[in-house]
């Protein structure tokens, strides 16, 4: 069996100063934060 496929790479303009961080947690689903100003910590 032979696989064939094709990507594209695709240039984002991306910040390397902006982060965010996802936390799969033990006593919570999961965490989501970052060093955005306007982001709010979510906490699942």
């Amino acid at each position: 069996m032979e696989v064939v496929y094709e990507s594209v790479k695709v240039k984002l303009n991306l910040s390397e100063y902006d982060v965010a961080s996802v936390d799969l947690g033990v006593d919570n689903l999961g965490t989501v934060t970052s060093n955005k100003k306007r982001f709010s910590t979510l906490n699942y």
